[in-house]
């Protein structure tokens, strides 16, 4: 299955480390990771994650500054 050319909707998710990535829509959520509420096509969510990502520091790192 080439998912570039097919009808896969893809969402936004995000990990316990503040990391994005996309995850096909219709599978269970890894553990550790949540969707942000952004979906569409593998691009679109790509170039959600390009807007909004600004490499956040490590959660530990964080949680000792905090």
């Amino acid at each position: 299955m080439d998912l570039d050319r097919d009808n896969t909707i893809f969402t936004v998710i995000v990990s316990q480390e503040g990391q994005f990535t996309i995850w096909q829509q219709d599978r269970e959520l890894l553990p550790g990771w949540r969707a942000v509420g952004q979906s569409g096509t593998k691009q679109e969510c790509i170039d959600y994650i390009q807007e909004v990502w600004t490499a956040p520091p490590q959660k530990n790192l964080r949680d000792n500054i905090s």
